[in-house]
C-alpha cells in the first residue's frame, strides 16, 4: 500500500510557501518565464517565485528538467 501524498496543509499551514522556479527567459519589462514552461510565460510572484540557482529550485518540474539537463551534460562528457 502506498503512503497518503502530504497535503499543503501538512507542511505549508499559512499557505504561503511559494514555488520556486528556474528563470530561462527574461523580458525588457522584468517578466521572467520559467525552465518548466513550454512556452514562454511570466511568472505570477504572488504564487510563484523564480532563482537563478539551480539549488534554491522547488518546481519538481524544473528540477526534472535541470536533472535532464545534467545527464545529457554527463552524455556528452563520457562519450
Amino acid at each position: 500500500m502506498t503512503p497518503p501524498e502530504k497535503r499543503r496543509s501538512d507542511y505549508d499551514p499559512y499557505h504561503d510557501n511559494k514555488k520556486y522556479h528556474l528563470a530561462k527567459l527574461w523580458s525588457t519589462k522584468g517578466d521572467v518565464s520559467p525552465l518548466c514552461a513550454k512556452t514562454p510565460r511570466k511568472i505570477d510572484l504572488r504564487k510563484e517565485s523564480w532563482t537563478l540557482r539551480p539549488e534554491a529550485v522547488t518546481c519538481k518540474r524544473c528540477l526534472a528538467a535541470i536533472a535532464e539537463k545534467n545527464a545529457l551534460a554527463d552524455q556528452g562528457a563520457e562519450g
